[in-house]
C-alpha cells in the first residue's frame, strides 16, 4: 500500500478525536469509547473465523460496494494465522480495560491527569492494539456494516439499493456512547476506508500495466467532503482483472422479479478465471467450498410488455455471454459517481452503456441482469451452489471465438480464446 493513503496503525488512531485531550473526568468516556472499539474488532475477528464474509460488507456511501466485495475476499483468502494474535491482544486488552474501570482504579487515573492516549500506550496495561492494513480493512468493514440501518418498509420498490448508516446501532457495544462519538466515528471510517479503497484500486490498476486503466482511476472524486472515490466503469475494470489474476471465484445471485418487484424465483452462477483466463461458467467443487468469493446480486425484469425471461430461458441466455461483458456493460450504465452532477465520460464507457440499454443490463432495460449488490462471501455459505457440487456437466464456455475483454484507444489490453457451513441470508431485491 502506497504511503500516500495512510492505515490506522493501531486502533486508537481510528478514534475521532485526539486521544491526548482526554483527561480528568473525559477519560472515563474515551475509555469506554475504546471499548466500544475493542468489543467491535473482537467480533471482526469472530466473523472473520467463521467465514462470516457477507458480515464485512459496509455501508460506506461512495457506491464502491465491488471494491470491498474483491479486497476481503482476497484478505480472507490468505488464511487466519495472522489473526489469531490479534485475537489474543484483543482479548488481553479487553480484560485489562475492564478492570481499569473498577470504580477505585479510575477514579485515582482521573485524579492523575494523565491522558486517554497516555493510558492506552502505557505497556503495563496492554491497550494498544497495533493493527496492519488488512487489518484495518477488515474492522472498518466489519463497523460500517453494523451500522446498516432496516429499509424502511413505507419505501417504494425499487431495482437499486439504497442503504442508509445509523451509528446509534452501534450502543449494542457501549451503551453509554454518545449520538456525538458515534457520528464522529462513522464519519471517520467511512472517509478513511473509501481512501483506502480508491488506492486498493488505482493499485490494482497499475498491476494490469494499461495505461488508460492507469489514467481512468486517477480520477477522483471528493464527496460530501469526506468520502473519496473513482468512476465506477473503470473501477469494475480493475477489480475484475484484480480477482481473476488472484483466484477470486465469482458467484452471480439472478433475482426473477415480478412488478411489484417481489422474488418469485432465483438462479446461481458459479464462474472461475484467473490471470490468462476471463471468469467462465464452472461447476463448482467440494474443494471450492472454503473459497472466498465476490457475490454479484442483480434483478431479471419484465420488458415493457410485461414479458420476463423464465430461468430456462435466461440460463439459455447466459450460456451465450460473456459475464465480464455483462458486468462492464451495468458498471457503464451506472453512474459513475454518487453525485449525478458531476460528468464523467469515455468512448468506451459511452458503448458499453449503450449495449447495457440494448442488452438488458441497464436500468431502464434491467431484462438480463442488472446489478444491485456486490459483496464478499465464503462460496461454502451459499446453500445454491453447495449443491450445485458434483452434479451435472459443465456448462457451455462463450460461445464467440475470441472475447475481447477490456480495450482502450482502440488497443485490447488482451484477448482470450473460450476454451461445516451456516449459509448467509440473500438481500431482498
Amino acid at each position: 500500500m502506497s504511503s500516500s493513503v495512510k492505515a490506522a496503525q493501531s486502533l486508537l488512531q481510528m478514534l475521532p478525536y485526539e486521544a491526548s485531550t482526554k483527561k480528568n473526568k473525559d477519560l472515563l468516556a474515551g475509555l469506554k469509547d475504546y471499548s466500544l472499539l475493542l468489543n467491535v474488532s473482537l467480533d471482526a475477528v469472530e466473523a472473520l473465523e467463521n467465514g462470516d464474509l457477507e458480515r464485512f460488507d459496509a455501508i460506506v456511501g461512495e457506491n464502491a460496494c465491488e471494491i470491498r466485495a474483491v479486497w476481503v475476499a482476497l484478505i480472507a483468502k490468505q488464511g487466519l494465522d495472522y489473526i489469531s494474535s490479534l485475537k489474543n491482544a484483543l482479548k488481553r486488552a479487553d480484560a485489562s480495560l475492564k478492570s481499569l474501570l473498577d470504580k477505585r482504579t479510575i477514579d485515582k487515573l482521573m485524579g492523575s491527569g494523565r491522558s486517554l492516549q497516555d493510558v492506552i500506550q502505557d505497556s503495563k496495561h496492554q491497550l494498544d492494539i497495533a493493527l496492519t492494513l488488512h487489518q484495518t480493512v477488515l474492522i472498518e468493514s466489519f463497523l460500517l456494516t453494523q451500522v446498516r440501518a432496516p429499509r424502511d418498509p413505507k419505501a417504494p420498490p425499487s431495482i437499486t439499493i439504497k442503504n442508509k448508516a445509523d451509528p446509534n446501532k452501534l450502543k449494542k457495544y457501549q451503551k453509554e456512547a454518545t449520538g456525538k462519538f458515534l457520528d464522529a466515528l462513522v464519519s471517520k471510517v467511512k472517509g478513511q476506508l473509501s481512501a483506502l479503497s480508491v488506492q486498493f484500486v488505482r493499485e490494482s490498476a497499475a498491476e494490469t500495466r494499461c495505461e488508460s486503466l492507469i489514467e481512468a482511476t486517477s480520477t477522483q472524486l471528493t464527496y460530501l467532503q469526506y468520502l473519496t472515490c473513482v468512476p465506477m466503469f473503470p473501477t469494475y475494470q480493475s477489480m475484475i482483472l484484480k480477482a481473476r489474476r488472484e483466484g477470486i471465484p465469482l458467484i452471480l445471485h439472478a433475482k426473477f422479479v415480478n412488478e411489484r418487484l417481489e422474488t418469485e424465483d432465483d438462479a446461481y452462477l458459479y464462474f472461475d478465471g484467473s490471470k490468462d483466463q476471463p471468469y467462465l461458467r464452472t461447476k463448482p467443487l467440494s474443494s471450492d467450498l472454503l473459497k472466498s468469493a465476490w457475490m454479484m446480486e442483480g434483478v431479471v425484469c419484465a420488458d415493457k410488455k410485461g414479458k420476463r425471461l423464465s430461468k430456462a430461458e435466461w440460463l439459455q441466455q447466459m450460456e451465450g455471454q460473456s459475464i465480464e461483458n455483462v458486468i462492464l456493460k451495468g458498471a457503464a450504465n451506472h453512474r459513475q459517481f454518487p453525485d449525478d452532477r458531476v460528468n464523467y465520460s469515455t468512448d468506451e464507457l459511452a458503448r458499453y452503456s449503450q449495449q447495457a440499454l440494448e442488452t438488458g443490463c441497464a436500468f431502464d432495460n434491467p431484462t438480463l441482469f442488472f446489478i444491485n449488490h456486490v459483496f464478499p462471501v465464503q462460496v461454502g455459505k451459499v446453500p445454491a451452489i453447495v449443491n450445485q457440487v458434483g452434479i451435472g456437466a459443465l456448462p457451455k464456455p462463450c460461445e464467440s471465438s475470441t472475447l475481447t475483454v477490456f480495450g482502450s484507444s482502440g488497443t485490447p489490453y488482451s484477448k482470450f480464446s473460450p476454451k461445516q457451513l451456516a449459509p448467509y441470508v440473500p438481500s431482498p431485491a
